[in-house]
């Protein structure tokens, strides 16, 4: 009976050994240390850091160095792995008893570089610079630790980034004829003020609204055009140094274009047959001619038409080349690294995109087709991750998301990384709001009267939406600096009120 015990005894210790094995020390030993920050609690007698409203989380590392975030942030992270203890992006680091939540959450490094302190004795790390002495020590790796003391190897961040925490306080309306669509901005009369254009397609007129320097725009006058202005760009095609103006008219099938005096008012204009229902247009030296050509999306005829620039006023005729289906979106620019442009169009009914390869003499190849959320678009270039490749992000309209598509700098992409938006999502424009020389994501949200915002953290990948209200069916938007103050800010087309929103970027330390 005893021997019995015994060898059932053994048996069960056995077990236990091996179970705490496989769940408490492996999952330990699989744990990349040098990517966690363990994060002092506000009630720890000896914490000099301290967690308030300008701070969401804090930590003080062995060097004395303290890393904290902006508390707005806290609704926009993601989860630490709970295995590993590791998060999806090498350039972020796992806070450890955060103030945002109990759990272990995620945040990029750029973000951790503020802090305010109770201690005077220590170096200061304000909120809008990365100080001490012109660097900063961050713990890349944790080697030993004997009678508490830590040994570590460094990184020394050297650029002065100022970051801010940005918002939109209020909206100011203005408002245009019925039916705006397309919308642009620029200097047009050469004040050094951001002037804003605007298509009013179910007025047959644009508007034209000219900035003052504090943001508002109290003068606008109209042009009459043809029927059904659509999509609208602003480009110097003449190289005179003077914005001109080029209008899709998808009511009788033309693009009109306007010569700028550089005054603010335009020449009567000069109209391109097109295609059946030309859309969004497209402006790029297509054959090194160093004049400014066209690529114009007929959605009504599945083909893209292309206008070389002969100068003095004059273009060649119509070129087409057919697409998969309804196209809208299009982007030029050069995504093979071959120096000459490329085009890239959405699907609207094929759930895809078309790459067309420029030969450098105003001819393109046949499309590469690569495939994208339901309903395509909108589209807009970056470089999201910072590796000089370009990027693409498309609207997809039919599926509330926006697709990342990061450039392999040969012409093709990587995976997509799909990102949820609000309803029908419209249009789409690229800044950077919180000025840490990362590139920002904006999308209008025709159905939810509404915009998002996704903050990129420099390698591809974004923090959680952030939703700001609008008018009524949120269209085409755009993003300048509207008010001089070296900050991004935002104009959107309010379809439903006829009017056009401008909302100021009040970014502070």
């Amino acid at each position: 009976m005893i021997e019995s015990i015994n060898h059932k005894t053994i048996i069960l210790l056995i077990l236990i050994i091996l179970l705490s094995f496989i769940f408490v020390f492996l999952p330990i030993a699989h744990i990349n240390y040098s990517r966690f920050f363990v994060l002092k609690s506000d009630q720890d007698p000896n914490n000099n850091y301290y967690s308030s409203n300008i701070s969401c989380f804090d930590s003080r590392t062995s060097n004395n160095v303290s890393y904290c975030a902006p508390k707005n942030i806290c609704s926009n992270v993601e989860l630490c792995n709970p295995i590993t203890g590791e998060c999806a992006s090498n350039t972020s680091v796992c806070i450890v008893n955060s103030c945002c939540l109990s759990k272990n959450i995620c945040l990029p490094l750029l973000w951790i570089n503020l802090c305010t302190l109770k201690s005077t004795e220590a170096p200061i790390i304000n909120n809008t610079t990365r100080q001490a002495d012109g660097e900063v020590s961050v713990i890349d790796n944790t080697t030993k630790q004997t009678n508490e003391e830590v040994s570590t190897t460094t990184t020394v961040i050297q650029p002065q980034i100022e970051l801010c925490q940005f918002s939109f306080p209020n909206m100011a309306t203005y408002t245009v004829d019925y039916g705006p669509m397309g919308i642009v901005t620029g200097d047009i009369n050469n004040d050094n003020r951001m002037d804003i254009i605007v298509s009013n397609h179910d007025s047959d007129t644009i508007s034209i609204l000219l900035g003052h320097r504090n943001g508002e725009f109290p003068t606008q006058a109209k042009i009459k055009t043809t029927r059904g202005p659509q999509r609208l760009t602003l480009h110097d095609l003449n190289n005179d140094n003077k914005l001109d103006l080029v209008i899709s008219n998808s009511m009788d099938n033309t693009i009109s274009i306007h010569y700028g005096y550089g005054n603010g008012s335009f020449t009567n204009e000069i109209i391109l047959s097109t295609d059946i229902t030309p859309d969004w247009v497209g402006i790029s030296d297509l054959n090194h001619d160093n004049l400014s050509d066209f690529v114009v999306a007929h959605d009504g005829h599945n083909n893209i038409g292309i206008y070389l620039n002969y100068g003095n006023g004059n273009f060649s005729l119509l070129t087409t080349y057919s697409t998969i289906s309804l196209p809208v979106g299009v982007v030029v620019d050069d995504f093979n690294n071959d120096n000459h442009k490329d085009i890239v169009v959405t699907n609207y009914f094929h759930h895809s995109a078309s790459i067309f390869f420029g030969y450098g003499n105003g001819s393109f190849a046949k499309p590469t087709i690569f495939f994208t959320g339901l309903s395509p678009f909108s589209i807009a270039i970056s470089d999201f991750d910072k590796d000089n490749k370009k990027d693409l992000v498309i609207v997809n309209y039919g599926d509330n998301t926006i697709s990342i598509f990061l450039g392999f700098g040969n012409g093709s992409f990587k995976q997509e990384k799909k990102i949820a938006t609000g309803f029908n999502p419209y249009d789409v424009a690229i800044g950077d709001f919180n000025k840490d020389n990362a590139k920002d994501i904006v999308v209008t949200n025709s159905n939810s009267n509404s915009f998002s915002i996704y903050l990129g953290i420099g390698d591809g990948d974004f923090l959680h939406e952030m939703r700001y209200s609008t008018g009524d069916e949120p269209h085409n938007i755009i993003i300048n600096d509207f008010n001089g103050d070296n900050k991004d800010d935002v104009a959107v087309i309010n379809w439903g009120n006829s009017n056009i929103g401008v909302l100021l970027n009040v970014c502070e330390p």
